[in-house]
């Protein structure tokens, strides 16, 4: 199957933080280098009533328009590998909306800002004149909100590499016949149950100039879990790096199988050490 792409809408001057402060104004907002102990635990327990300061910042998109430079197609097939990072910070989830663009769709993000409260950034942002004269429709996006991708998107890896290492997705299609539940299946069906996520089909040209298929994921969050399932499905297999801890993938057929780092970096990062303790 053809590459899953992703429409990437990023504003011609990216985005930028933004909270509302004690007197429901919106301010631009450097948050703090990393996020609290309190809010890696609500993303990885997905309990919104233990979040900390993370569900007060939101990415905003500093332009309310998208030139034809900056709207591109992804056909990156590992995007979601980005985001097993443990623990990101501020900058590393800025850093990826200005690539990727936001989770959810341009269409879905937006939402209506009194001109009032957003008076004291509205000079900074390049929005226009407001069509309404008493709100303004900008493009938001919690930090919370990544969080939780990332967390998600890990223990899927996480999960699935574990059954698949205990050999336990073999066994369960067996299970499956005999209509029984088992936690393979529960992992599938929580994770991609019917209707879930959008794609469309389309025809274009490739780049030798020949007429090509194109799938297109309707969002960032959907092209996550699309790209996880068709590395599954053809038989890629995901390991931890012994040095730097991060996920990557390994495809058959290409490179070797008993891969053991992401990098040749942390490769030779690994093998001074062990010539420094040897």
């Amino acid at each position: 199957m053809k590459p899953v792409s992703l429409q990437v809408a990023i504003p011609e001057r990216g985005f930028r933080w933004v909270r509302l402060d004690g007197k429901g104004n919106w301010v631009l907002a450097d948050p703090p280098a990393n996020w609290s102990e309190e809010d890696h635990v609500a993303a990885e327990s997905d309990e919104a009533s233990r979040w900390g300061e993370a569900q007060n910042y939101y990415l905003a998109a500093a332009s309310n328009e998208c030139t034809t430079g900056t709207v591109a197609l992804l056909n990156q097939p590992d995007i979601y590998l980005f985001f097993t990072v443990a623990r990101p910070g501020p900058g590393t989830i800025l850093r990826y909306a200005n690539l990727f663009g936001l989770l959810g769709s341009w269409d879905s993000t937006g939402q209506s800002v009194s001109v009032r409260r957003a008076k004291k950034i509205f000079s900074q942002f390049d929005w226009g004149a407001p069509e309404h004269p008493r709100y303004l429709q900008i493009q938001l996006e919690s930090a919370s909100t990544w969080l939780l991708a990332f967390a998600q998107t890990r223990t899927l890896v996480s999960d699935w590499s574990r059954l698949s290492e205990r050999g336990e997705i073999r066994r369960a299609f067996n299970r499956y016949k005999a209509g029984e539940n088992d936690e393979v299946l529960e992992l599938l069906n929580k994770t991609y149950p019917l209707g879930a996520g959008n794609l469309t089909f389309s025809l274009g040209f490739d780049s030798q100039g020949e007429i090509a298929a194109q799938v297109h994921s309707s969002s960032l969050r959907d092209l996550l879990r699309v790209q996880f399932g068709l590395a599954v499905a053809a038989g890629t297999s995901h390991r931890q790096c012994q040095e730097c801890g991060h996920w990557f993938a390994v495809r058959p057929g290409l490179g070797r199988p008993d891969k053991k780092f992401c990098s040749n970096a942390c490769r030779m990062r690994a093998m001074r050490k062990r010539k420094r303790s040897g």
